[in-house]
């Protein structure tokens, strides 16, 4: 923050456009205080106001996140409620169903502990209502998203430039995953959030080495949320301390100071709540990565991060992704990336939200190669007007709207304003003055521009278009052969010198030939003359067609050239049927038209139109898959709480509710959703912990026999729920079971289009019975 005393000295700086006294390395700027916005990425003065500062920008993705937490209606993964809302209520409100990862020591307090004080103070101020438990902890969560989203911006700018950081932070803000899982609290949104800015910190080199301890202690802080985000952290542990070995003793210090610090903390949260002392960071290690018993939920072969995994994370952005890995400035981020991958898929259970830390450096990476794509567009290119393409085509039959298009071409074509001063010059053969008093396009290569030009010629451009047509009309049927072979001679001439200019603003611009060299017109003698001679007599249409003809490969060569730091856009064969169209059909109407549309296919080529392209292509891509995920799949399982909430709500003090769910284990959230302390049970499927023989979970058995698991279970009326959640699947079997025991269908609720599981339906169904038998 700039103080108060010292503001009329920043405003001067900025108005310099000098943010440093000293120019640094795109590694070393980071300009806290204000941001440069591209012009080809933000054109609406709204975004242009909320990127004019980095407290702006962080506002507003705090809006943006907020909003997308609330438009989450979706169930994702069953830890995302398990292992965290589910937690924090048994902390705050004292009930709660607790996982067996808890009861083995294999989880931490410190995630939960989060959104535990935020219920502890909804019930202090009698506001603990189910929606604001339900929504305040993705609200907070997608806050920690918004810092993620700023500090992968921040991060972006310190490995690369500002304009790769603005491609980077829209990528993010554009991709389907992070929208999707970014805000749901899941551990590894937060250790998605803490490994970012940690990685910001990082002393990356040719950048200050002051924040080693900030970089150590969000590290640790990572570890402690997720212990496995200590993968990530090891390769760059040891380049760090490579890169410090000058000073050896100091980080060692440094970082055992560090780790047993936080170690501690970890310690006394996890004593107090589990009543013992659990060193919880080891037990999962242990579990998840030494013994790998988390593949007793799902095993996938080694190749399935990237053959599925990171294909699906990153959908469309998966191009220039894969585009941007050559133009990697700093390998490193490469070699996170695939350390990473390299690490989980080892693995045999995987998932897509395993891989979220290393999103926002694709996310970077993608960036990367954007800016590229807009710097090389951006590269100042040379239209070729037409007239050049038809010659001895009278100048005021150009079309003056070619200037007014180029000035809408954007950042790459850069048109400059050059008026040519009045020349005189002395003809050799006729010794009369000329002035060119037009303004002319401005040449890329001045040497190769043909400099002579005659007075018939001169005074043939004042001429308009009609009386050219009709002048020609009455001296074709009587053509001179004398003029002919002129004229061919002179076309000849004109064939050998290469036209290349460029273009020039003015509403009275006219084409004309340059004619400020003497020793031009010298050397060209004769033929000079004959071709003057051959302008002001307009040659027959056919003899024009012939020696055009003979000239087509050097003219077409000479216009297509300007085509050439256009990536090599294969214009080619447009250009030689736009040449022969021009030639066959004399035509000022025609003419313009075909103009027109010449300059209108340069303007999409430009790099503003492109990245436009690119952009609008990620967003259309990007955001179907978002709305999807986040509105339609899979939110049955929300509803049905929703649905269960209210009516615990009216049953409260009445008579009692108890509700039985006959879906694959924590298909539900539970008592976070409902937030009534009624009777409720689901079916488990916890591992084999005991290393038993022919193991068999309770689900599984179920789902072996399900009419006669529940015989078993009703065994006599005093014993039925009041109410069954089930899914249609499970339904159609069980219908004659149910009307048995005096069921009927409640409340049906969508879930799903798209099913992966046999035991996963596409609707969830709630079977009540209103009278309980005594």
């Amino acid at each position: 923050m700039v103080r108060k005393n010292n503001k009329g000295y920043a405003t001067i700086r900025r108005r310099k456009g000098t943010l440093h006294f000293h120019p640094k390395s795109p590694a070393e700027s980071d300009v806290e205080d204000s941001i440069q916005p591209d012009e080809n990425v933000i054109k609406v003065s709204v975004l242009q106001k909320i990127m004019s500062s980095e407290k702006r920008l962080f506002l507003g993705l705090v809006a943006f996140r907020c909003i997308n937490a609330l438009m989450i209606q979706t169930s994702f993964v069953p830890d995302e409620y398990w292992q965290s809302l589910e937690v924090a209520h048994n902390m705050a409100f004292g009930y709660g169903h607790m996982t067996w990862e808890w009861r083995k020591g294999l989880r931490g307090y410190t995630y939960p502990l989060l959104f535990s004080i935020v219920y502890k103070v909804l019930g202090v101020l009698r506001l603990d209502y189910a929606v604001l438990l339900v929504k305040l902890p993705r609200i907070i969560q997608g806050i920690a998203t918004a810092f993620c989203d700023l500090y992968t911006y921040k991060l972006s700018k310190k490995l690369s430039d500002g304009k790769t950081a603005q491609y980077t932070l829209l990528c993010q803000l554009m991709s389907w995953f992070m929208f999707y899982c970014g805000p749901r609290t899941v551990t590894n949104s937060m250790e998605t959030t803490l490994c970012v800015i940690g990685l910001y910190f990082f002393p990356w080199p040719g950048t200050s080495r002051k924040t080693q301890l900030e970089f150590i202690l969000l590290a640790a802080l990572s570890i402690i949320v997720r212990p496995t985000a200590a993968i990530l952290w090891l390769p760059l542990f040891c380049w760090h301390m490579w890169m410090m070995r000058d000073i050896p003793f100091k980080m060692i210090k440094l970082y055992m100071g560090v780790g047993l610090v936080s170690v501690l903390c970890s310690f006394w949260i996890d004593h107090v709540f589990y009543g013992r002392w659990v060193f919880v960071q080891y037990n999962f290690l242990e579990f998840n990565v030494l013994h790998d018993m988390g593949s007793f939920y799902g095993s996938h072969p080694a190749h399935w991060y990237l053959t599925q995994g990171l294909p699906v994370v990153l959908a469309t952005h998966t191009i220039p992704f894969l585009m941007g890995l050559p133009r990697i400035r700093h390998p490193a981020v490469l070699a996170i990336i695939v350390w990473l991958l390299f690490a989980y898929s080892m693995l045999g259970h995987k998932e897509f939200r395993f891989i979220m830390p290393i999103l926002p450096l694709c996310m970077h990476i993608c960036g990367r190669y954007i800016s590229y794509v807009v710097r090389e567009w951006g590269k100042e290119i040379t239209i070729e007007p037409l007239h050049h393409l038809v010659p001895n085509l009278p100048p005021d039959s150009t079309i003056q709207e070619t200037d007014e298009a180029a000035g809408d071409m954007g950042e790459g074509m850069k048109d400059t304003e050059e008026t040519s001063k009045p020349t005189e010059e002395t003809s050799q053969d006729n010794g009369e003055t000329a002035k060119d008093t037009n303004e002319s396009i401005s040449i890329k290569d001045s040497s190769d521009v043909p400099k002579s030009k005659s007075k018939e010629s001169e005074n043939k451009s004042d001429v308009k278009p009609e009386s050219i047509d009709k002048s020609d009309e009455n001296k074709s049927d009587k053509p001179d052969a004398t003029t002919n072979e002129s004229a061919i001679t002179a076309t000849n001439a004109n064939q050998e010198s290469k036209l290349d200019p460029k273009m020039k603003d003015g509403s009275d611009e006219k084409i004309v030939n340059d004619s400020d060299s003497n020793d031009q017109n010298k050397s060209m003698g004769k033929e000079t003359k004959d071709k003057s001679n051959a302008k002001s007599k307009h040659f027959n249409k056919t003899s024009q067609k012939k020696s055009q003809k003979d000239a087509n490969v050097s003219k077409s060569h000479s216009a297509i050239s300007c085509f050439g730091k256009i990536h090599k856009i294969r214009l080619k064969e447009l250009k030689k049927q736009l040449y022969t169209l021009l030639i066959v059909f004399r035509n000022y109407k025609f003419v313009k038209v075909l103009a027109y549309v010449y300059t209108r296919w340069l303007i999409l080529l430009q790099p503003v139109m492109k990245l436009r392209y690119i952009l609008a292509a990620l967003l259309m891509t990007n955001l179907p898959i978002a709305l999807y995920t986040c509105l339609l799949h899979q939110r049955g399982t929300i509803d049905v709480m929703r649905y269960l909430a209210t009516e615990a709500g009216m049953r409260h003090n009445k008579a009692g509710m108890d509700v039985m769910f006959l879906m694959p284990c924590h298909s539900t959230p539970y008592y976070s959703y409902i937030h009534h302390n009624i009777s409720m049970n689901f079916l488990t499927c916890e591992p084999n912990l005991d290393h038993l023989q022919n193991y068999t979970d309770e689900a599984d058995l179920f789902y072996q026999n399900p009419k006669h698991v529940l015989r078993q279970t009703f065994h006599n009326a005093s014993s039925l729920p009041t109410h069954l959640v089930m899914f249609n699947t499970l339904h159609s079997s069980l219908l004659s079971l149910l009307g048995e025991f005096q069921y009927r269908d409640c409340a049906k609720f969508f879930h799903a289009h798209i099913i992966d599981d046999s035991r996963v339906g596409s609707h969830v169904i709630v079977a009540c019975r209103s009278v309980r038998s005594s």
